[in-house]
């Protein structure tokens, strides 16, 4: 059974401040992650792209559609559609950066909604990472509960 998360936009709006506020969140999440996760950049490969622009996230040794997490700046961001992004990570064990990620992305940009086919019992470890590194709880997100 597939296990994804879902991001849904229900505004245009969108800020340089907040993205650039996400970014240094990512960044600082990515440096708090767990000893054996292996991080990509784009298709599997190289390194994870952090950028006050541009984040793309995948794992080294899960390169499936719609398996990393990418989200830039500039590009559109529609909102007449539902998600307007997939991350399908079969709970390996990149997906708690994504989680915590997505937590960041939902504190910064409040017009965005992140659903989830997990339960809570499986963002807990993502949880703690965003509370512990960010020193903010966690916001609310669509569980399977």
């Amino acid at each position: 059974m597939r296990y994804a998360h879902y991001i849904a936009v229900f505004s245009d709006r969108k800020s340089n401040e907040a993205f650039n506020s996400f970014y240094l969140d990512v960044a600082s999440l990515i440096k708090n992650v767990p000893d054996g996760v292996e991080l990509s950049g784009k298709d599997g490969r190289g390194q994870p792209t952090i950028t006050p622009s541009s984040i793309v996230i995948g794992d080294r040794n899960f390169d499936e559609a719609f398996s990393e997490l990418s989200i830039h700046v500039d590009e559109a961001w529609p909102t007449h559609r539902f998600p307007l992004k997939m991350i399908v990570t079969e709970k390996r064990s990149y997906d708690i950066i994504i989680c915590s990620s997505l937590l960041s992305l939902v504190h910064h940009f409040p017009d965005i909604e992140v659903t989830t086919d997990g339960r809570l019992k499986d963002w807990e470890k993502a949880i703690g990472l965003y509370e512990y590194t960010t020193q903010r709880k966690a916001p609310f997100i669509y569980f399977q509960d």
